[in-house]
């Protein structure tokens, strides 16, 4: 699948409009809405994505001014805009793109109509899920399909009629996120419709059908048989299909997924053994831990590691602790800061003395790490971490790097406290500062992307990102 990026200035332009709300400035409407003109003339006559990337930056330094009066016509050209800028927009949660995405949604183009179904499964939570069911029924196919898998992200049980009614439709897209689908209801109707899709033509169906069975019927013969003769490609295949087999197979979160993954972490070849300890996560859990303790603790690849290190994390492996214990205190520094964060995410209660240990170390990521962990296993008590307090103090540095760093930091850490310190630096007069700011709140709504990739159909359930 190949994702394709927008590069036109005006594209560029108005991303950068759109993140001025929630900056602030001294000049007068008059200054900014003349400074804005004057930006916006100098990007539309680039072309390199690069240059774009970067032009765009010189925008977060205008206030809210330059915003309002700029609002209808930002929503006038998107009458006429490119598809990619209405799946950027869907991705800023406030109300002027909730009200935008309504709108978008109802659009007489089906390829904007795709793009902001496609914004939609990148929020956080269930959202428009009428306007999504009906477009369900559109005559469109690609409007099924973009709308089926919307559906599929809110994880909404009352939507389960949608994806058995469009079972048989005659487009293979919609079948596909037919099959993604009904894995979220673990129901006789949906398993009858999987195992008919199993042998659906279209071997892309097939396999989603057959990922799904094997997650809600984990005991299927029929799916055990299909993984099984995924073998020969694991033995004859190159590298690539390798790969892609790999994460097949901890989609399928099957027993016998889990038995030829830890096969794969004996492969010769580091990459797929990378990829193979990296799709262990995909599983949810695991039966036997050993083969990927063993690839944390003896694999010769380094990179190998770090991807076993945030699996056991992912997994909550508590027969790690020993092992990140021994790394966190380490030698080697980029193995002890993987540690590290391995124990943030774990979050397991068997590992109080080693955070503590953590916050005595020189490293000072290590030991924002283990301040982090106990924040977090520690909320509604009177918990008090000096480090922490460190952090929200250099949001108030007379350097603009401290408060950056300082942002980024604080995108780990719940609480108040640190909102405010960061409703604070998203008014900050540095734009890289706003920016990182507005960053941080994102990851801590739950936002999947800020920045979207563009595609003409979603991906495959074992290629998407694990959330």
């Amino acid at each position: 699948m190949h994702l394709r990026f927008a590069s036109s200035g005006k594209f560029w332009v108005l991303w950068g409009i759109l993140f001025l709300s929630g900056c602030s400035h001294k000049s007068t409407p008059e200054d900014v809405s003349a400074a804005v003109q004057a930006q916006v003339a100098k990007i539309e006559g680039l072309r390199d994505p690069k240059a774009l990337r970067d032009a765009r930056q010189d925008l977060y330094s205008f206030g809210p001014a330059a915003v309002k009066p700029l609002q209808d016509p930002i929503l006038s050209v998107l009458d006429h805009a490119q598809p990619q800028l209405i799946a950027v927009y869907s991705a800023i949660p406030d109300e002027l793109s909730w009200a935008t995405l309504l709108r978008v949604l109802h659009s007489k183009f089906p390829e904007r109509r795709r793009q902001a179904l496609y914004g939609l499964s990148l929020l956080p939570r269930p959202a428009r899920v009428n306007e999504v069911l009906a477009l369900t029924k559109s005559k469109t196919a690609s409007d099924r399909e973009w709308a089926l898998y919307a559906l599929s992200q809110t994880k909404d049980l009352t939507t389960e009629w949608a994806f058995l009614a469009l079972a048989r439709d005659p487009d293979a897209n919609v079948r596909m996120q037919v099959a993604r689908g009904l894995r979220l209801f673990p129901g006789a109707d949906s398993a009858r419709v999987l195992k008919e899709l199993m042998d659906d033509k279209a071997s892309g169906v097939a396999l989603e059908a057959t990922l799904s069975l094997g997650q809600i019927d984990a005991g299927n013969l029929k799916v055990k048989g299909r993984l099984e003769s995924f073998g020969t490609a694991l033995k004859n295949g190159n590298t690539d299909q390798r790969e892609e087999v790999a994460q097949i197979l901890g989609e399928s979160q099957a027993p016998t997924g889990e038995t030829m993954l830890a096969g794969l972490l004996h492969d010769p070849d580091p990459r797929i053994r990378e990829v193979a300890a990296s799709a262990y996560i995909r599983l949810g859990h695991v039966r036997d831990p050993a083969p990927l303790l063993r690839s944390l603790e003896t694999d010769p690849d380094p990179r190998v590691r770090v991807r076993a290190t945030h699996a056991v994390a992912m997994l909550h492996v508590s027969r790690a602790l020993p092992v990140l214990r021994k790394m966190v205190f380490g030698k080697d520094r980029g193995a002890a800061r993987g540690a590290a964060v391995a124990l943030k995410d774990m979050c397991d209660p068997m590992s109080q003395g080693i955070l503590q240990g953590m916050l005595k170390v020189p490293d000072f990521e290590i030991r924002r790490m283990g301040a982090v962990a106990q924040m977090k296993m520690s909320i509604g008590k009177p918990d008090y971490f000096p480090l922490v307090d460190q952090i929200l103090g250099e949001a108030d540095s007379a350097t603009a790097a401290n408060r950056r760093t300082a942002a980024n930091y604080m995108s780990d850490l719940p609480g108040p406290k640190v909102e405010a310190k960061l409703e604070t630096l998203e008014h900050d007069p540095d734009p890289s500062v706003r920016l990182a700011a507005m960053d941080a709140r994102k990851k801590q709504m739950g936002m999947s992307r800020v920045l979207p990739d563009i595609l003409e159909h979603p991906q495959p359930s074992w290629i998407d990102p694990v959330r």
